[in-house]
């Protein structure tokens, strides 16, 4: 069963005003629903891969919004995701962009574990701008009859082949069918690229965490885990003792070094005898040659 969010009744009746806008039963009698053909509007700044697309043109309703449909798990929701959706919000003058979620039984079964639950994820879309309607309980595989029953005119993802089971590409049908518009990936960031940033840095984050009240207990710390964490934790107060120490030694070595150079030039300016006047002498040289 299809869970619902608690948008249910607008969302419904906005898909019924699309169905009936497509519907030629609903017009006089003959009358069919007018297109323009189109090339999709793509980003070219360097916050998109650099990648381009043999030109095409799409079928776009002449009369109502365009509606496009954006499937994924968005986890750690990032402003990768954020740019999809804005690219595609721009790709035609009127589109209606909906985005389905696909939830954690099917992305587990799929793909893995996620770091934020189903509901923090329709959630964290359903805070996105550029996103229209969120269907929760997105199913992996879009199918014809999902887009007919969501009134949707295409499906937009990446162009890469997106293999599941046996299945060397999901998306492969649509793309057939026409249903398909390929879209630019951000550049430089995903949220595997996160997670591993994460844990590359475990040690760090722990200890962020613990200096913001967070007990090794609530972050499921082993027992030797927190040893190691200990004692690292004391090997850098360590350290930055020593440092404070050495900034402290460096600085009265500084200062007891001026002190001395200031008592001999002092005696030497003092010096009646061959060693100052040869002292005076060159002084004297040096502020001439400054002049000059």
């Amino acid at each position: 069963m299809r869970k619902h969010s608690c948008k249910k009744n607008k969302r419904s009746a906005k898909r019924a005003m699309a169905t009936e806008r497509k519907d030629p039963s609903s017009k006089s009698a003959g009358a069919e629903e007018a297109f323009l053909s189109m090339k999709p509007n793509y980003p070219t700044d360097e916050r998109y891969e650099l990648i381009k697309f043999p030109e095409k043109l799409y079928k776009i309703p002449k009369d109502r919004a365009t509606r496009i449909y954006c499937d994924g798990i968005f986890d750690l929701f990032h402003y990768g995701h954020a740019r999809l959706f804005a690219q595609v919000k721009q790709m035609f003058p009127n589109v209606e962009l909906i985005v389905g979620v696909c939830n954690d039984e099917l992305t587990q079964k799929y793909k893995g574990s996620t770091v934020m639950n189903e509901r923090e994820r329709y959630e964290s879309i359903r805070q996105c701008k550029h996103v229209d309607e969120v269907i929760e309980d997105a199913p992996w595989i879009a199918s014809l009859d999902f887009l007919e029953r969501n009134s949707i005119d295409y499906v937009a993802h990446d162009n890469a082949p997106y293999s599941c089971q046996d299945s060397d590409d999901i998306y492969a049908f649509l793309k057939r069918s026409d249903r398909f518009i390929p879209t630019k990936r951000a550049a430089k960031i995903s949220t595997t690229a996160i997670i591993t940033k994460i844990i590359k840095n475990y040690n760090v984050y722990v200890r962020r965490q613990l200096l913001r009240g967070i007990s090794l207990k609530e972050m499921n710390v082993s027992f030797f885990e927190r040893g190691q964490i200990k004692i690292q934790n004391e090997l850098d107060e360590d350290v930055k003792y020593m440092k404070e120490e050495f900034k402290v030694a460096f600085k009265y070595w500084e200062d007891l070094s001026e002190r001395i150079i200031r008592k001999i030039k002092n005696k030497l300016n003092n010096d009646t005898s061959l060693m100052g006047k040869v002292y005076k002498m060159i002084k004297n040289k040096s502020k001439e040659s400054v002049r000059i």
